[in-house]
């Protein structure tokens, strides 16, 4: 048996990609704690296209905003934290 494949490249704008490990699901709906300043804030975000170690952030994040990727079953929204 012989396949012929043709793989196109997406035209799309490159989106932020996080550890797969930040990523909370609840229900249908998608989650990431992110720090601000000395506290975390659970947010919702749409994600795109996941692998087993990374996931794809659409909407809900800016690039410049930290992600807990740790212990975050651990933490609620709200919860003080010490980055290292």
């Amino acid at each position: 048996m012989v396949a012929s494949v043709v793989v196109e490249k997406s035209v799309e704008a490159q989106n932020m990609v996080i550890p797969k490990t930040a990523v909370l699901a609840e229900g249908s709906k998608y989650y990431a704690y992110k720090v601000d300043g000395d506290t975390v804030k659970k947010v919702e975000i749409k994600v795109g296209n996941m692998s087993s170690e990374q996931a794809e952030v659409i909407s809900g994040l800016a690039e410049s905003d930290k992600v807990v990727y740790k212990g975050q079953t651990l933490i609620n929204d709200g919860s003080k934290v010490k980055i290292e």
